[in-house]
């Protein structure tokens, strides 16, 4: 057992993070037999582990490190790599060095990965803090066949001029420029963070304005600056072709930082973008796939405990698949559930106008027995939305749309929620309808939102048929089985109903995302979103009256008719 020597640096490592991610290694690449290679990131400051990525001998050169370094934030950086052979030793000249071994990995041991590497502890590493956001445009003249050097060319320029670029927030009457590390301004911004016992990089942000300084700093700094945007337009020259782009640059800060710091981290920020489009393109030319601007995306792939930074090409759906898949074998991601698809980047300093998940915001709930709940986020979609007077006929409508939600922000689709009269008119389509249908209040059930689901996005459904609410109660099982395997939400709907219950809008649907089981005594409870709530989109109201909560097993009405619907996950997903 290798002892820890008090004069050595202990680093944090979340060795099940690690295990994980060397399991998606080898999913990816399960022929593979020559030697594993791979590079660790983390943050020295702080003596952290964010991730250990692995991959085959090949792969292991300076392209593949400089692309993980510009989708990772910038306080994380390379602090040890894999070398060759048939044990896995991380060291160079960074400060850690990890022993590992084929068997350790597969098995999972943390004990002996810990007895082995006496400079570690396991413990959960802590997210960056904070997130500043701002934007920064970046133009390049490319000359016809000549686009590679034009690009490196130009991401150079870019790199070397980064002091020219100012950030401005007039709310916090702060303005980072470039200055020296004596200068620095200590806890710029720590004011952000009173009263927040932990911050998450992804849901607490501030926004800053990015200019252009047209003169350097002076040191006396008594020269006036004048500033301009950062999207600079000039003249096309003959046999070239533009290309500009917008950066999104989401920095990580922390409440101690100076603002020489969080200058610095802007920069690196930059760098890492520019660095990220460079790739793109570069694989772009080699594959001739088309040349161009890219999409700043940013991710918080599930167990992550680092955001991760993507600049997405405009290319074909195929072609993007294929990018998709690079990058997930490259950062070790599950090859079976969408990461980094456009619909699951954060949309920083964008609130939107619907509740998600709230849910996850239901307190002191004392189960019966094992909870089994929908896995990922969805939109909550409810009568009166969108300028829509659906009361009394819209629930099924507005259930199809909180599923399709999960769809989108669980990244199985780019495609926006679809209206009521998209809906209809889908059903008209395949011939479920009639054309007077499109345009209607008339009601659907569980069959119509298996077929919306099925022509629109591909995904089928199974069905559970009951003769009665109690029957759904009975149903239990196959319930928790569903949301353990598949995780999708399930739309519940009365069937069968006499004319005189279609008057006065008794006809209902819900979603349920959850069931509470006590196996052994068979009480149940369901988690039901309700669709038939007509109020605003304030999380308290909902919650406390209930169109959000956990429901009795006689919510469901023992002498109706209910039919389920259950999404399944659709095929070849990345």
């Amino acid at each position: 057992m290798v002892q820890k020597q008090a004069s050595m640096e202990i680093w944090t490592i979340d060795c099940d993070h690690l295990f994980e991610n060397y399991a998606n290694f080898h999913r990816a690449f399960p022929d593979y037999t020559g030697n594993v290679c791979g590079m660790a990131f983390g943050r020295p400051d702080r003596h952290e582990v964010v991730h250990v990525f692995f991959c085959i001998e090949d792969m292991l050169n300076q392209g593949t490190v400089e692309y993980i370094t510009s989708a990772l934030p910038a306080d994380i950086v390379l602090v040890g790599n894999v070398s060759t052979g048939h044990s896995i030793t991380l060291s160079g000249d960074q400060p850690i060095s990890l022993q590992l071994n084929k068997e350790m990995l597969e098995s999972r041991d943390r004990s002996a990965f810990l007895e082995e590497n006496g400079q570690f502890n396991h413990g959960i590493v802590s997210y960056s803090g904070m997130s500043l956001v701002t934007a920064v445009g970046f133009e390049v003249a490319l000359r016809n066949g000549r686009e590679a050097d034009d690009l490196r060319h130009a991401v150079t320029r870019l790199r070397a001029a980064s002091f020219r670029f100012v950030f401005i927030n007039k709310e916090l009457n702060v303005v980072l420029k470039e200055h020296d590390e004596k200068d620095a301004r200590p806890n710029v911004l720590s004011e952000l963070f009173t009263g927040k016992a932990e911050v998450f990089p992804h849901k607490n942000c501030v926004n800053f304005v990015a200019m252009q300084s047209l003169t350097r700093n002076t040191k006396d700094d008594k020269e006036d600056q004048k500033l301009v945007p950062t999207v600079k337009i000039t003249r096309d020259g003959q046999q070239m072709y533009k290309m500009m782009c917008l950066f999104e640059l989401v920095v990580p800060i922390q409440k101690e930082d100076s603002s020489f710091s969080v200058y610095s981290k802007i920069v690196e920020t930059l760098k890492r973008r520019s660095v990220s489009l460079l790739y793109v393109n570069l694989s772009a030319i080699k594959s001739k796939k088309p040349i161009g601007p890219t999409l700043s995306a940013t991710f918080l792939p599930k167990d992550w405990r680092s955001l991760l930074h993507v600049q997405i090409p405009q290319w074909s759906e195929t072609d993007l698949k294929s990018h998709r898949l690079h990058v997930h074998k490259l950062l070790n991601l599950p090859l079976d559930r969408p990461v980094i698809r456009v619909a699951q980047s954060i949309a920083f300093g964008g609130k939107s106008q619907l509740l998600r998940s709230p849910h996850e915001a239901i307190a002191n709930y004392k189960s019966l027995g094992r909870l089994y709940l929908m896995k990922g986020p969805y939109d909550y979609h409810h009568y009166l939305q969108d300028n829509i007077d659906d009361s009394g006929w819209g629930c099924a409508y507005r259930s199809l749309q909180s599923i399709w939600s999960w769809y989108r922000l669980n990244g199985y689709t780019d495609e926006a929620v679809p209206s009521h009269r998209q809906i209809q008119q889908c059903l008209v389509d395949i011939g479920d309808k009639e054309e007077k249908f499109v345009g209607s209040r008339q009601w659907i059930g569980s069959t119509e939102i298996g077929f919306v689901l099925d022509s629109l996005l591909g995904v089928e459904s199974k069905y559970i048929v009951t003769n009665s609410g109690s029957e759904v109660v009975e149903r239990a099982r196959e319930l928790a089985v569903h949301f353990q395997i598949t995780g999708t939400p399930v739309m519940i709907a009365l069937e069968h109903i006499s004319s005189k219950q279609m008057i006065g809008g008794n006809m209902l649907a819900h979603t349920i995302l959850g069931v509470d089981w006590d196996e052994s005594s068979g009480e149940v409870r369901f988690l039901v979103l309700d669709p038939h709530y007509t109020g605003s989109d304030h999380l308290q109201t909902v919650l406390t009256k209930g169109w959000c909560a956990w429901k009795p097993a006689n919510f469901w009405n023992p002498a109706t008719f209910y039919n389920l619907c259950l999404p399944q996950l659709p095929q070849d997903t990345i």
